[in-house]
This record gives C-alpha cells, sequence and structure tokens, in this order.
C-alpha cells in the first residue's frame, strides 16, 4: 500500500495539473473537486492490491481523470428526468 508520505508528496505534484485538466474536462469547478478527490482514492485502494511506481504514477492519474469524468458525466446524464407535458406544476 501506498504511504501516507508518498502520497502527499503525490498530490502535492499532481493536483494542481490534474485538477486543471477535469476543469476543463467536465466545465464546472465542483465537479472537478469531487472527481479529483476520487482519483486520489482510486489511487489508494488501486494500491492495496499492485504497487504503485512512482515513474507512472502521473499517467496512472490521467488515465483516472479520463475515466471518472466519463463515468460522471454518464451517471450524471442518466439522473436528469424529463417529465411528461401533463405533469403537475410542483409550484402551485
Amino acid at each position: 500500500m501506498i504511504s501516507k508520505s508518498d502520497l502527499e508528496k503525490i498530490y502535492r505534484s499532481y493536483s494542481p495539473e490534474i485538477y486543471t485538466f477535469l476543469v476543463r474536462l467536465t466545465g464546472a469547478v465542483e465537479s472537478a473537486e469531487d472527481i479529483l478527490h476520487d482519483i486520489f482514492v482510486s489511487l489508494v485502494n488501486y494500491s492495496t492490491k499492485k504497487n504503485i511506481e512512482m515513474t507512472t504514477v502521473r499517467a496512472f492519474l490521467y488515465k483516472a481523470a479520463k475515466n471518472h469524468t466519463i463515468n460522471y458525466k454518464k451517471n450524471k446524464r442518466n439522473l436528469s428526468v424529463e417529465l411528461p407535458d401533463n405533469a403537475p406544476d410542483s409550484s402551485d
């Protein structure tokens, strides 16, 4: 498992650029923050199964950012519900 000091070092080194990448992908600061958090949780979980190489961690983070953003957009799309035209108005 990745050590706390390595995780902190990785976060300090890569979170600003990954965050910027996520903002460009999502177009939303709040979404980018949520996904960034999820990516680092994934990194920790992955490190319990496989050894994390410091030379490839940046690539892992970018790949995870892309995949998490795809999943986020897919889930967001599935959450939106269209009401039929004859649905009662909630403002009554």
